[in-house]
């Protein structure tokens, strides 16, 4: 998926400091990181009315214990916005 300048493909620590550089470039605070962005679609994917069990598939876990975390965060989403209405 990620390539070097060479060619080859880059390892975990190569994919870390490509995220750590573009996350400086583009100025963002926080964490930013390939497991942020995994989090980050999961969360937006149940609030916006997707189903854990589609979820599970695209993630590609075994099992839905994984999946009931992100469930959990989604639902304090879902709560805070109600809130707001």
């Amino acid at each position: 998926m990620f390539r070097s300048r060479r060619g080859s493909p880059l390892g975990g620590r190569g994919i870390q400091q490509l995220f750590r550089r573009l996350k400086l470039r583009a100025g963002l605070p926080g964490r930013c990181s390939p497991h942020t962005l995994r989090h980050t679609f999961a969360r937006a994917y149940l609030v916006n009315g997707g189903d854990a069990f589609s979820l599970q598939r695209i993630l590609g876990h075994a099992t839905l214990d994984m999946v009931k975390r992100y469930v959990a965060l989604a639902d304090t989403d879902v709560l805070q916005r109600h809130r707001l209405a």
